[in-house]
């Protein structure tokens, strides 16, 4: 990966094709960026035994944070099924496409259930 980190303005008359390339270019350059970022941050942890931070003589500070535990639903499912353990779960709407099935999308949008996008999702790969 180079270091190419030069930010250019996008000008009017680009063609669609020559936008969607640079596009990519973006994504990539930051999803390897983000690679790198990870990377570091790993060093950085594997350095320390007792999590105390440090300040560089750059003056650069770093500071370790445990990261909160996380649950497995999938285990957590198995070991308290809702049936026996109701007070471990909240009911929550299915999602709007099962919604839409079993509802119909008009009794969605008459209820105010609904809400309309206005923009556009962009996905270069």
């Amino acid at each position: 990966m180079g270091n190419n980190t030069e930010i250019t303005e996008v000008s009017e008359d680009l063609l669609p094709d020559t936008v969607a390339d640079q596009l990519k270019q973006v994504q990539d350059t930051i999803t390897a960026l983000k690679q790198r970022e990870t990377e570091l941050k790993q060093r950085l942890v594997e350095s320390t035994s007792d999590g105390k931070g440090f300040t560089t003589p750059s003056g650069v500070k770093v500071t370790y944070r445990r990261q909160p535990a996380r649950l497995d639903t999938a285990k957590f499912t198995l070991a308290f099924p809702l049936e026996s353990n109701p007070e471990c779960y909240e009911a929550r709407p299915l999602a709007l496409s099962k919604l839409t099935k079993l509802k119909g999308l008009e009794a969605l949008q008459e209820a105010g259930a609904v809400t309309e996008t206005t923009g556009w999702t962009v996905s270069v790969k």
